[in-house]
């Protein structure tokens, strides 16, 4: 598990979002919704149905009902405007990261994009390193306004809690960590970047 209460602290240095109409993309179980206090509104969209409940007990938890919408829909068939579009460690994960950050630049002025760092040592546990090259070439080809860099660390009580954590990601992942297995417990850099395009 990493520090969030310090990742929405980052986020919010980086670009606050006090007063603003935001187009959240990968929601998902709502981790990173603490920054929704100072925000006007937000939707959150996210493609995978399955967040949907865990979402919004989180929602309810943190009542921001009132002020946070849900879709469940693919983000490139989203056109209503808002103020900003934000990417939360998703990026990386859409199939084509460049169309996805042309979409956000047609629907909001601006685009807040927060993922992994391209030599992570968690995401490559995560077998992302190739994901990450292709969605930070794609921003690349914009231009960044502002960015910075971050540091957290992915803390792990035991070798069962990791392998549970990544067990959805495959075979290669869980071979990758076999080698923490004696590690009691076990921290893994996973350094992070927000850009502002």
């Amino acid at each position: 598990m990493i520090n969030l209460a310090a990742v929405i602290d980052n986020l919010t240095a980086f670009y606050p979002l006090d007063g603003k109409r935001i187009i959240h993309v990968g929601v998902d179980g709502g981790i990173l919704t603490g920054y929704s206090g100072t925000a006007k509104e937000i939707v959150g969209i996210d493609s995978n149905p399955a967040i949907e409940p865990i979402l919004a007990a989180k929602l309810m938890a943190e009542n921001l009902t009132g002020k946070f919408q849900v879709r469940i829909m693919d983000f490139l068939h989203y056109t209503q405007r808002a103020d900003v579009v934000f990417f939360e460690f998703c990026l990386h994960e859409m199939e084509n990261p460049l169309t996805s950050i042309m979409h956000a630049l047609t629907i909001a002025p601006t685009v807040l994009i927060v993922d992994h760092a391209y030599n992570s040592q968690w995401s490559w546990y995560g077998c992302e390193t190739e994901k990450l090259e292709r969605s930070w070439a794609a921003i690349n080809q914009f231009e960044v306004r502002h960015s910075a860099k971050f540091e957290e660390t992915q803390h792990f009580d035991s070798f069962e809690d990791l392998h549970q954590k990544l067990s959805v990601l495959g075979a290669e992942s869980l071979a990758r960590i076999e080698p923490l297995r004696e590690e009691h417990p076990i921290g893994i850099s996973m350094p992070y970047e927000a850009c502002l395009l």
